[in-house]
């Protein structure tokens, strides 16, 4: 009896170690080679009285960190561009850094990111602010810009535009310098800003939604921090600066407004993810119309 006790004490205890292993050697594999090369589609409604109503279901993409030369190559920037273009989104937003910094452009990598950028279909605009690895020198800000010229991304720095879908209705997109090795000039970014508008606001830094107007933003996007790339009970494997406050997902600033920062399109440092994912972010606007006042 106490044989066989022992015995069936044995056996539970194989099958708790075996089911233990099984679960870290599936974490170690999406880790490390699923998860790195999987792109993911994250979707999300903006709804506002202040959304016209002629933009009601316009779509935006939204994407950042693209990273190239490290762990981006030529077949992975045709596979993104083919995924974005599969959503059929009416505007496109790239929240900047286009390559990685351990990289140095050259003319055949130039032409690659330049080609594959210009294939994107964005009806109603395709944009672009600056991350750190793209404004760090005046050479590579010189790389940068004729990458977006030449593939019909408006830069938005420090400065905003009206955004529209067919009419003149629109909301207002501001684009912000990353605050690291570009300028980031909010007051002159906001100086035509409208509170009456809905506010979309770009920067490549997160920490920089702390120190925007409150009155004047609606939803704020962000990237940088790759969502932290590798997510662990005591911190990340990306911390950079200027995503010290704020380093993934969702967050409510001060109770006026969204900080959403997605994860990035590429891994860098390290090919490998966990709890964050290659993402594509498609925002859909939704006009709300205003609630009504009870009569006293």
């Amino acid at each position: 009896m106490i044989d066989d006790m022992q015995n069936n004490t044995t056996k539970k205890i194989l099958i708790v170690l075996l089911t233990l292993a099984v679960v870290i050697a599936f974490v170690v594999l999406d880790a490390l080679i699923i998860e790195p090369s999987r792109i993911t589609v994250r979707r999300e409604n903006l709804e506002s009285e202040k959304i016209p109503k002629a933009m009601n279901g316009m779509q935006i993409c939204y994407f950042s960190d693209l990273d190239y030369g490290l762990y981006v190559d030529k077949e992975r920037i045709q596979k993104i561009v083919s995924e974005i273009n599969e959503l059929n989104p009416d505007a496109v937003i790239f929240g900047g850094d286009l390559y990685d910094d351990s990289v140095t452009p050259d003319d055949t990598s130039n032409q690659i990111i330049s080609s594959a950028l210009k294939e994107i279909n964005a009806p109603y605009g395709k944009f672009a602010v600056y991350g750190n690895h793209d404004d760090a020198s005046d050479d590579l800000k010189s790389v940068t810009d004729s990458i977006y010229a030449s593939s019909g991304f408006e830069v938005l720095s420090n400065t905003s535009i009206s955004l529209h879908k067919k009419t003149s209705s629109s909301i207002t997109l501001v684009g912000i310098g990353n605050g690291i090795t570009g300028k980031c000039d909010i007051e002159t970014a906001y100086s035509n800003v409208s509170s009456n508008n809905y506010v979309l606001t770009v920067c490549h830094t997160p920490d920089t939604a702390d120190s925007v107007p409150m009155d004047l933003t609606d939803y704020f996007l962000a990237g940088h921090s790759h969502g932290g790339q590798v997510n662990y009970l005591f911190g990340a494997l990306v911390t950079p600066q200027m995503a010290v406050n704020h380093l993934h997902g969702k967050t409510v600033i001060q109770d006026s407004f969204t900080l959403d920062i997605t994860d990035g399109i590429a891994p860098t440092m390290k090919n490998i993810r966990f709890l964050t994912s290659n993402e594509l972010v498609v925002y859909r606007l939704v006009h709300k119309d205003p609630e009504e006042k009870t009569k006293s």
